[in-house]
């Protein structure tokens, strides 16, 4: 996208779909020259919603994206340069540079830790039974884990404060960008450059006001009694990871996804013979971006993984990863992927892409005898380690 909006083609925008020129080899020339197949002059082949082919003043033009698609799609597609026209719009309009930490945790962060962590930090309450930690509790829990940085403790007041916040949101709702509509047919790169810059600004603008609302609010909640807080609020905006009990998450680069753990810690396995196998600690992941298939993050050897090797998808018959990332999705799927490597393996039937025991005349392409061990193992007579399998 950035090489296109940098060059000096002539490009054609029809129904909000960007058509640029075809490239010419024998075989597409001959196919585009079949009457059956060649569009009239003018006007494109096919239904307005499904146009692939234009053909204008002589010159062919093939389909690509949506405007409003590359709109939504070019902060995760190019995130350093959007970053970097939001920075210049910051700079020029507030006058000084606005990090990440600054306007609060983006919502992907807040559902990770305020929906997606309290699931995995449950907490023994005053009767004995177990709950789901809140919010506040969630705060208190990471106060006590992490020893925060001198650097946020300086500045928790001055941006946990909503009056800066209010005041930046007064000069935001100042500015008024208009986007006229992108006229249709013809058009050079270097028109389409300076509209798509404009209307990028204004996304970027719409979303850093959408940003000061939410941080608004959070700061209200924190201003009068919770200073602490407001600085682990800043240091998860900035850092974007964390590990706590075993649970974790981490930023992939400045995309605003993440990838989100959690820890199978040690545990055994037994074979058909009733023989037991001690695994490693591990972390099974899904990401925000894309279908929520449980992977394991470490190089790794388990029946319900293909190779020793890191990234490895778990074998999952009958289940179907979520499309879309939200608390209860991404819950399932991790609990899906730690319950796979903990109960999956069945050693009467020795299912799975490798069995624990080698079979007679069998090609192992993963071997366990490494981790096996005896029953009498301190691990296993203490209590520290379960055999997860220990009824199949």
């Amino acid at each position: 996208m950035q090489q296109l909006l940098a060059s000096d083609l002539e490009l054609v925008v029809v129904n909000n779909f960007l058509f640029v020129p075809l490239l010419f080899d024998p075989s597409l020339a001959a196919e585009i020259q079949d009457p059956a197949n060649s569009p009239s002059p003018g006007s494109a082949r096919g239904s307005p919603s499904g146009n692939e082919l234009l053909l204008v003043d002589g010159r062919h033009f093939i389909k690509t994206l949506s405007l409003s698609s590359l709109l939504e799609q070019f902060p995760h597609l190019h995130p350093e340069a959007y970053n970097q026209l939001r920075d210049v719009f910051l700079q020029k309009n507030l006058g000084f540079m606005v990090k990440r930490e600054d306007v609060g945790l983006d919502q992907n962060l807040k559902t990770i830790v305020f929906a997606i962590m309290p699931h995995f930090l449950r907490r023994e309450d005053h009767i004995g039974g177990r709950k789901k930690p809140d919010s506040e509790e969630v705060l208190d829990l990471i106060c006590q884990k992490i020893a925060l940085p001198p650097k946020y403790k300086r500045r928790r007041r001055r941006l946990a404060d909503p009056e800066v916040s209010r005041k930046l949101l007064t000069q935001l709702d100042n500015i008024v960008i208009t986007v006229e509509p992108l006229r249709e047919g013809r058009i050079a790169a270097q028109d389409l450059r300076q509209w798509f810059h404009q209307a990028i600004t204004a996304k970027i603008l719409e979303k850093e006001k959408d940003r000061l609302r939410q941080k608004i609010v959070q700061d209200e909640q924190l201003s009068k009694k919770h200073w602490q807080k407001a600085g682990v609020l800043l240091f998860l905006a900035a850092e974007g990871s964390l590990e706590i009990n075993g649970f974790g998450f981490s930023r992939m680069g400045k995309t605003g996804e993440y990838l989100i753990y959690k820890r199978t810690g040690e545990y055994a396995l037994k074979d058909y013979y009733g023989r037991l196998y001690l695994f490693p600690d591990c972390r099974v992941a899904i990401s925000t971006a894309g279908r929520l298939k449980p992977v394991v993050l470490e190089k790794y050897k388990h029946p319900f993984l293909r190779r020793h090797t890191a990234g490895q998808d778990i074998c999952l018959r009958h289940f179907h990863p979520p499309p879309a990332f939200t608390a209860a999705a991404a819950v399932t799927a991790l609990e899906e992927g730690v319950n796979a490597l903990f109960y999956g393996y069945n050693c009467r039937r020795r299912n799975g892409y490798h069995s624990l025991d080698r079979l007679p005349m069998q090609e192992r392409l993963v071997d366990f005898e490494d981790y096996r061990i005896s029953p009498d193992h301190p691990k296993i007579s203490s209590g520290r380690v379960e055999v997860k399998n220990a009824y199949a």
